[in-house]
């Protein structure tokens, strides 16, 4: 849910959200998203539900750092 009080506007009406399982790993990914009239730019990477607060590998061969 987008936070009113911040004073940013929904470029959108609806949140996007997608997810997904694979029966065979058993893995869940869920993400969701939403556009508004600010710029902000927050990556949060987890591995085995740990939040690795120092960034991933994933991310620097992304290009994300």
């Amino acid at each position: 849910m987008l936070d009113t009080s911040a004073g940013r506007t929904p470029l959108i009406p609806n949140v996007l959200s997608v997810e997904g399982h694979d029966e065979g790993t058993n893995v869940a990914v869920e993400v969701a998203l939403t556009y508004n009239d600010s710029f902000s730019e927050h990556i949060y990477s987890y591995v085995n539900n740990i939040n690795t607060i120092e960034g991933a590998p994933t991310l620097l061969v992304s290009g994300r750092h």
